[in-house]
């Protein structure tokens, strides 16, 4: 079924330090050392033709705790796939980056409920996620994309066995491997647009032709009226330097203070940023 039918990744890298490194962890299961018994006993960082790339073996190597940097490290996009999602620093490090002024985070998870699933925080925090559950096929994948588009933000993949789950950190033997290619990125992109699209979502480029939002008076005095033939879920508000400054399900907003102001308006067809002064 995996290999024939549901939706996974595969990757093969020929470098011998690699090679070595997965060797090592291998022995030490073969000689029956498993699971928390394990030991931080492989290196994890290594170049391989100019491309850097990093290697984490759970439960042993923190593999959480990778997964939250590499979160944290996005400046435009972060795009994820995965199986079973149910860690909750995971999930806030998700959120705030979704809160982040000119980022843009969208997801796919295939299990949607059972204990501590985290898609339906995702969705009450309005991060733009979508439910693979039911549909034909399992979306086995456990994957994210940083900054695929954009050359200069360090564009990386994260991929391997590790759900984003507290067993598979504490308990599970997993391997997740970490890949600063932009190529990479972009064909792992592709995949997820694929199935994003298959799932009733659109690319960012279609939702900004799609989406019409009208904001007035603009320039204002303070007082700012939404409205748009879509369902408007939430507005976030953004100082001139991106800071976050509150957020909003009301369509009538109201800013104190003079200055340039951007509001981020998430409707059921995506996101837009608009442009506010206040005079």
């Amino acid at each position: 079924s995996n290999l024939m039918n549901d939706y996974n990744n595969i990757i093969f890298i020929q470098d011998q330090a690699i090679a070595k490194a997965y060797t090592l962890e291998f022995e030490e299961m073969w000689s029956g050392v498993f699971g928390g018994n394990k030991e931080d006993n492989t290196p994890h960082k290594f170049n391989v033709n100019g491309i850097n790339m990093e290697v984490y073996f759970s439960p042993s190597d923190q593999t959480t705790s990778q997964i939250i940097n590499l979160i944290e490290s996005v400046d435009k996009t972060l795009e994820f796939g995965l199986l079973s999602f149910t860690r909750d620093d995971i999930s806030d490090a998700i959120i705030n980056k979704d809160i982040e002024f000119g980022v843009t985070v969208r997801g796919i998870i295939e299990t949607e409920g059972g204990t501590g699933a985290e898609y339906p925080n995702l969705l009450a925090a309005n991060v733009n996620v979508k439910s693979h559950q039911g549909v034909t096929h399992q979306f086995h994948h456990k994957y994210a994309i940083a900054d695929a588009n954009y050359s200069n933000d360090n564009p990386a993949v994260l991929t391997g066995s590790h759900n984003w789950s507290t067993n598979a950190e504490d308990n599970s033997d997993e391997n997740t491997m970490i890949i600063y290619d932009q190529t990479i990125a972009n064909i792992y992109l592709q995949e997820f647009e694929k199935r994003w699209n298959e799932l009733g979502g659109t690319t960012e480029i279609d939702e900004l032709i799609k989406i019409k939002v009208n904001i007035f008076p603009n320039p204002t005095n303070g007082i700012i009226d939404v409205e748009s033939d879509l369902d408007i879920k939430q507005i976030k508000v953004y100082g001139i330097t991106g800071k976050h400054l509150f957020s909003t399900s009301k369509l009538n907003i109201q800013i104190q203070n003079k200055g340039v102001y951007f509001l981020k308006i998430i409707t059921n067809e995506g996101n837009i940023v608009r442009r506010v002064v206040v005079q």
